[in-house]
């Protein structure tokens, strides 16, 4: 089984409450050396929570030696996402 890949931690452009209602999924791609992510907004009662928005990135590196790949990890999701900004 591959290793799950580490990652700087998620950057809240806002911060206020609503960040704690995001939820980040790393799953395993169809590339071992890859991953996919999804990002979910939840919102509703916390037993049943409902998803608001959703971002999904499939394919995904952290390689550092990578940062030129447009599947680095910062580079895809700083340049699709609206709300979900990955700090270096």
């Amino acid at each position: 089984m591959p290793t799950a890949p580490t990652f700087p931690g998620v950057y809240v452009e806002d911060e206020g409450t609503w960040e704690n209602a995001l939820r980040v999924q790393v799953l395993v791609a169809t590339d071992p050396a890859r991953f996919d992510l999804v990002i979910s907004l939840l919102g509703g009662d916390a037993g049943n929570p409902t998803v608001l928005r959703q971002e999904t990135y499939r394919g995904l590196t952290a390689d550092s030696t990578k940062t030129d790949d447009p599947l680095y990890l910062t580079t895809a999701v700083n340049a699709a996402s609206v709300w979900s900004p990955w700090a270096p």
